[in-house]
């Protein structure tokens, strides 16, 4: 059910949350930038 009713979602999830990363300053986000995530050690 999962794959069908919520998975087609992620692609458009996923772009906005990349623009939103660019537009909130660090401080206000607190969660790892997606591009932190790909190159801490």
């Amino acid at each position: 059910m999962y794959v069908h009713k919520v998975k087609p979602y992620f692609d458009t999830i996923r772009y906005e949350v990349d623009k939103l990363e660019l537009l909130v300053d660090d401080t206000y986000w607190t969660l790892p930038k997606y591009r932190e995530l790909l190159f801490t050690k």
